[in-house]
């Protein structure tokens, strides 16, 4: 897969990527890595992401997941999924249903984290970077940005953001850039096995 290199504080307009086929490349992703992870699943998961590919044509066509499939594959070194994550998305293939399979399981590198934050509605920025393979854990943290006069230090894990819990590094994006640059929002992060709120005034990408 050809990285996207897209920065996270970007100051141009956003390109011509969205939510749903980032999504997509991390659900193909991991679905390359069950497979390779467990040879057992592998015929099952092809033939049940056929089957899913074939219903979910709204989003893409059939040939775009084929052509997704084939060129995505999992890489090398990458760390075996769990079983239980690889026969639930077995199970989420065969029931059709995008929604569920991409994102419940798609992988966030850091490729996809930065293309997620551009591709996000709005122009809102906390002034952070995720470390990459991780839920939304602190990086570092952008001189001057509202993340740094809030008090968030690089290490800290964002768990929740203007009210919203946060389990997903995209979820962290999504909401940042839908948040109206100044809007007041309290940050919950965990920080040494404690949990601090933390207020934080949007900030806006120029373009």
């Amino acid at each position: 897969m050809t990285a996207l290199h897209l920065p996270v504080h970007a100051q141009s307009p956003a390109p011509s990527i969205s939510l749903e086929r980032v999504l997509a490349l991390g659900l193909v992703l991991r679905k390359s890595e069950c497979s390779n992870a467990f040879p057992d699943l592998r015929p099952k998961l092809q033939n049940a992401f056929a089957g899913f590919a074939r219903k979910n044509t709204g989003t893409f066509s059939e040939a775009e997941w084929d052509k997704l499939d084939q060129t995505i594959p999992a890489p090398p070194g990458a760390a075996a999924p769990p079983r239980r994550d690889c026969d639930e998305l077995l199970a989420k293939f065969a029931g059709k249903d995008y929604d569920a399979a991409s994102r419940g399981f798609s992988r966030e590198p850091q490729d996809m984290q930065e293309a997620l934050a551009v591709a996000s509605k709005g122009r809102g920025t906390l002034g952070v970077a995720i470390a990459p393979n991780s839920v939304a854990r602190v990086q570092n943290v952008r001189p001057g940005s509202p993340a740094e006069k809030a008090g968030i230090l690089a290490g800290d894990t964002i768990a929740r953001f203007d009210g919203r819990p946060i389990d997903r590094s995209w979820q962290l994006f999504s909401a940042i850039r839908s948040a109206e640059p100044g809007k007041k929002v309290r940050v919950t992060v965990l920080r040494d096995g404690v949990s601090l709120d933390l207020e934080a005034v949007v900030g806006q990408i120029d373009e």
